[in-house]
């Protein structure tokens, strides 16, 4: 190991030592020659040098660390090889720490200054943003100009749509969860008087709300407010729904169907229940915001000539495509596992996943035709809706499916037939 050199003799100080290499306040340190050009960074550095004379006087010990600091420098073999030590130059690296010593210490107010208007800025900046988190809106179109006729057919239409394919029953009505199924036992679509929360993995409190006409219900909303909300996601007042309202697959339903929905909801008996709201928890409240998409014209009829095409649009009004879809923990569907099933769903049920409704031959669906829609139609019979503890039951909604028109059934078993099988084996009841 290299031994450091002895220290440099010392120069005094209003009575105290300091290292003798350290120039005066009245010393220059830079060559006569370019003497115009220079004079203003002498000046500089004859002012850092007293500053640095002065933070010795005041701390004695100072020097010293100085002094041992450059001698490991300049006998480090990694820093300095040996070919170079003969250049380094201790009055260089004295006058560069100078230098900086009147950067950060010669105007303290100026440093001080700087960080107050860092200060300011990053207090704007954190404000602009909690304004832009607090008062962001969904996106969002003013409420179509449309009305729903409320003819006979335009009623029974709607009612099959609300209760045997939307499903919309399922969630707006009291459910009995003791029974296969959960059956009805409050009034059609009134809402429910209690939520669902973080015990079924909500990041808050999901109520559903009375959709009848009654006090409470949609009696003060245009038949356009409803059809935006259904189909695109924004309440009365353009507030955010929360998703587990499917409206990103009813976004796909027709204009005719969707006045049907709406003509069918007016018939119905009020109920005058105002039912609790929906509060979700940030920063999910947030981020939902971005969910609704507005239409942006017309939506056509499928080609109810063509069982494939029609069946594309009932599995994606129905459902079946974001429920036997496979989806990562931000519930974004995983490409590749469209109806693959997999998904979790926890509820009164318990927690069950959905299953394969791919072609696979081992993993997806193995029904005929006659299979599958017996299937359905078999759960139309009341001795289904038998009571069940939760390992039992399922958030399937059989009850409505099973008085699902016949060449509704056929147009989805054709469609599901024709999309990629995916080999994904599924535990259905999950532990």
């Amino acid at each position: 190991m290299l031994e450091a050199p002895p220290s440099p003799p010392s120069a005094d100080l209003g009575g105290r030592n300091l290292p003798a290499f350290l120039p005066s306040s009245s010393q220059s340190v830079w060559e006569p020659r370019h003497r115009a050009k220079n004079r203003r960074k002498r000046r500089l550095v004859s002012e850092s040098n007293l500053v640095l004379q002065l933070r010795l006087a005041r701390n004695p010990r100072l020097g010293e660390r100085i002094d041992a600091t450059f001698s490991h420098l300049l006998h480090s073999t990694v820093l300095c090889p040996a070919g170079r030590r003969d250049d380094v130059s201790k009055q260089h690296w004295v006058e560069s720490m100078a230098e900086t010593t009147a950067g950060s210490e010669a105007s303290p107010g100026k440093k001080s200054g700087k960080l107050k208007w860092i200060g300011i800025g990053l207090g704007v900046l954190i404000g602009a943003a909690a304004l832009f988190v607090a008062t962001k809106s969904p996106a969002s179109r003013p409420a179509p100009d449309l009305k729903a006729e409320a003819s006979p057919e335009a009623i029974e239409r709607g009612k099959y749509l609300f209760e045997h394919q939307l499903g919309c029953g399922e969630c707006h009505t009291e459910r009995d969860w003791t029974k296969y199924g959960g059956p009805a036992k409050g009034a059609s679509a009134g809402g429910t008087p209690d939520c669902w929360g973080k015990d079924y993995g909500l990041p808050g409190e999901v109520c559903f709300p009375n959709l009848t006409p009654g006090s409470g219900g949609l009696k003060d909303w245009s038949d356009g407010e409803i059809a935006r909300a259904i189909r695109e996601g924004v309440d009365k007042d353009g507030k955010v729904l929360f998703p587990i309202m499917p409206y990103d697959n009813y976004q796909s339903l027709s204009d005719a169907d969707t006045k049907a929905v709406i003509a069918y909801m007016r018939s119905l008996p009020p109920v005058e229940a105002e039912r609790a709201k929906t509060h979700i928890d940030f920063p999910v409240s947030f981020f939902i915001k971005f969910a609704p998409k507005p239409l942006t014209g017309p939506v056509e009829e499928p080609n109810r000539t063509d069982p494939v095409a029609l069946g594309k649009y009932l599995t994606t009004v129905a459902g079946c495509r974001s429920c036997h879809s496979q989806v990562d923990k931000e519930h974004q569907p995983i490409p590749g596992y469209e109806f693959a099933g997999g998904q979790l769903f926890a509820g009164p049920w318990g927690k069950v996943r959905s299953a394969n409704l791919t072609p696979d031959p081992e993993t997806g669906l193995q029904l005929t035709e006659a299979q599958f829609i017996q299937k359905f139609t078999s759960h139309a019979d009341e001795a289904v809706q038998r009571p069940v503890d939760a390992a039992q039951n399922t958030p399937m909604p059989w009850l409505a499916y099973a008085k699902m028109q016949e060449s509704d059934l056929k147009a989805i078993f054709a469609f599901l037939k024709t999309v990629k099988a995916v080999k994904h084996k599924v535990e259905i009841r999950a532990q």
